[in-house]
């Protein structure tokens, strides 16, 4: 006679607490909205070119001092020269290594 009543109640609260059990936030859950590895993923080979030549550009201005600075601004001006010419994953690479070279991390 119990189990008659038992039963519904029981899978009425659970009916009811699913919308609430959903709508709990976890700390640490949170998405946060920029995601570097997505955009870069998302980003072309001449994108990615561009934000890193703008990264360096900004970056040697405070970097200037760095032990590698000259070298570094070789490899800025190699890896331009290929992404203008075409070549914008080996120039990609030149760029993130002359970023590197400052003691920073490429942003794109």
């Amino acid at each position: 006679m119990k189990t008659q009543w038992i039963v519904p109640a029981m899978l009425g609260i659970a009916l009811l607490s699913a919308p609430v059990l959903a709508a709990t936030k976890k700390p640490g859950n949170e998405f946060s909205e920029k995601k570097p590895i997505l955009q870069y993923a998302a980003m072309t080979s001449a994108e990615k070119c561009t934000a890193l030549e703008n990264q360096f550009d900004s970056a040697i201005k405070t970097h200037d001092a760095v032990a590698k600075a000259a070298e570094a601004k070789q490899l800025r001006t190699d890896g331009g020269s290929l992404c203008a010419t075409g070549k914008a994953p080996d120039g990609v690479k030149k760029l993130e290594t002359a970023i590197k070279a400052l003691g920073l991390k490429p942003s794109a």
